[in-house]
């Protein structure tokens, strides 16, 4: 019924379907619950550009669209880039990883370093 080329072109096909459903669920965008405080993260992408802005949260002072994300690469299987501290008033070093509904971030001030962990939410 199928000639060696065609079954050859629905396996790439299919390869190329299932690679992209795979990477699909790596992606930094979407909503983040940081953990702390009830704060949601919105991270989108525009123009090649991958920002994070505090999309809600149950702080009081808290600067509501503000980014906190930002200037981020991807590296092999992470991004790099920056995280604003928002009680220190500062930018540091992060390295993100995505696994599944989680994000692992590395964050690092000199020698030293802290990881959180960011939770999917649908939203």
């Amino acid at each position: 019924m199928f000639d060696k080329n065609s079954i050859n072109l629905i396996c790439i096909i299919s390869l190329l379907f299932v690679s992209t459903e795979l990477f699909s669920q790596y992606t930094l965008q979407g909503i983040w619950n940081s953990g702390k405080d009830n704060t949601m993260i919105e991270v989108t992408e525009s123009n090649g550009t991958i920002v994070g802005k505090i999309k809600s949260s149950d702080k009081k002072d808290i600067e509501l669209g503000k980014v906190i994300l930002k200037d981020l690469k991807k590296e092999d299987n992470t991004w790099v880039g920056s995280i604003y501290a928002h009680q220190r008033k500062e930018w540091y070093d992060v390295e993100i990883s995505p696994q599944d509904n989680v994000l692992q971030l590395k964050v690092s001030v000199g020698f030293l370093s802290k990881t959180l962990i960011w939770k999917k939410t649908k939203g």
